[in-house]
């Protein structure tokens, strides 16, 4: 099986094959921890997928550390595109906040483990934070902007692990109804759980999880003084 699959994804002969690049390999490697889990990323499986021989990708990534570091940077490039460029700091913090949760969510078996294990910012996203400061002239305004985007970055991250597949909340794609949540946190309780453990349990974990989402971002904007009445101008 392995071997007709690796022959299905060789190109047929005499086809003009597409040249190997350090962006085309780690495309490769995210889409494929997209389909099967990070746990089974490894150069030759990136090589198979990309129907070369194992050799090859030492051209381009230097080993498997350097595959997840450039995996990560395609994470945070995709975060970054997706920051305004002309918003106000909490306008755009919230959608920093936003662009982290929604690419973790196209990107659920890399992201839980990949951004969380990131610990500097890569080029693209560090352009856009860049930008956003060079728009200030107070050191009071790129205080709290840096404060903004440190615990925001760590709230979505969190939000992220979260919300993944066997995390605490629902980790569906799709919102969910009341009725919904009720049912499945219901459904999670031992049978002969008291009436009242019920109700708090419906109360406190049958939440809408966006609707949590965006008032943690309100807490976390407004704590540090960008909330109504104190935004700064665009």
């Amino acid at each position: 099986m392995e071997a007709m699959k690796r022959q299905a994804l060789r190109p047929p002969r005499g086809a003009k094959r597409a040249p190997l690049t350090r962006q085309r390999v780690l495309g490769t490697a995210l889409a494929y921890v997209d389909e099967h889990g990070l746990d089974a990323l490894t150069m030759h499986n990136v090589a198979t997928e990309l129907g070369v021989g194992d050799m090859s990708l030492y051209n381009h990534v230097k080993n498997k550390q350097d595959l997840l570091a450039g995996i990560n940077d395609l994470l945070w490039t995709e975060i970054a595109s997706e920051l305004p460029s002309r918003a106000d700091d909490a306008a755009w913090l919230r959608a920093l906040g936003h662009a982290i949760r929604d690419v973790s969510r196209r990107h659920r078996r890399a992201a839980q483990s990949v951004l969380a294990a990131a610990d500097v910012f890569p080029p693209a996203m560090l352009e856009a934070i860049a930008a956003q400061l060079g728009r200030h002239r107070t050191a009071d305004q790129d205080r709290r902007l840096v404060e903004g985007i440190g615990a925001v970055t760590a709230f979505a991250v969190g939000w992220a692990l979260l919300t993944a597949p066997g995390g605490g909340l629902a980790s569906g794609s799709e919102p969910e109804t009341e009725r919904q949540r009720i049912s499945r946190v219901t459904r999670a309780l031992p049978p002969d759980t008291p009436d009242d453990l019920v109700d708090t349990a419906i109360t406190v974990c049958a939440s809408d999880v966006a609707t949590l989402f965006a008032r943690g971002l309100d807490a976390i904007i407004d704590g540090i003084g960008l909330g109504p009445g104190r935004r700064r101008p665009a």
